[in-house]
């Protein structure tokens, strides 16, 4: 039986839960203050390679994020038409950037994933600069950026252990 309680008593508030709102206050204050540190003020080019828009450069996020992916799997995670997502896919893997393998059960459907040039180009034509979060890390205690290391590490591992819809 649960007892009701006056507008005056606390109620019982569970310490995990705090420390989980406490992280999430941090990460919101935290995130918007290093990318405007570290976000490039133009997306690149890429160096002797072809222009990527900005929705190009997404797809290879997504994919690199997601794995072997369908366009259809991609055009509802981005909220896209599959046409779009297909004839962007298309572009890409003409460029080397991603692969095309068609499926095992389904041969009418296709399997995308990164190619090694693919994941060079996420690395190197990241949002964020390398030598701008360099310049943020230096600024910490050896010690200090281990143990940042150490948090994105475990973000990551929670992030990718749980790769659902987002």
């Amino acid at each position: 039986m649960s007892k009701l309680l006056r507008f005056d008593e606390l109620i019982p508030i569970c310490h995990c839960c705090l420390m989980t709102v406490e992280i999430i206050k941090k990460i919101q204050a935290t995130f918007p203050l290093i990318y405007f540190k570290a976000h490039r003020r133009h997306h690149p080019t890429g160096k002797g390679s072809e222009q990527l828009s900005q929705a190009d450069y997404q797809l290879l996020v997504h994919v690199s994020a997601l794995g072997a992916t369908g366009t259809i799997e991609l055009a509802d995670h981005l909220h896209l038409s599959a046409s779009t997502v297909s004839e962007r896919l298309s572009y890409l893997v003409g460029l080397g950037l991603i692969s095309k393998k068609q499926g095992d059960t389904d041969k009418r459907r296709f399997r995308f994933r990164l190619t090694t040039e693919g994941s060079q180009r996420v690395s190197t034509d990241s949002v964020l600069e390398y030598d701008k979060l360099e310049e943020i890390i230096g600024a910490l205690t050896e010690n200090e950026a281990v143990v940042v290391g150490q948090a994105f590490d475990l973000l990551k591992r929670a992030v990718t252990a749980n790769n659902t819809e987002s």
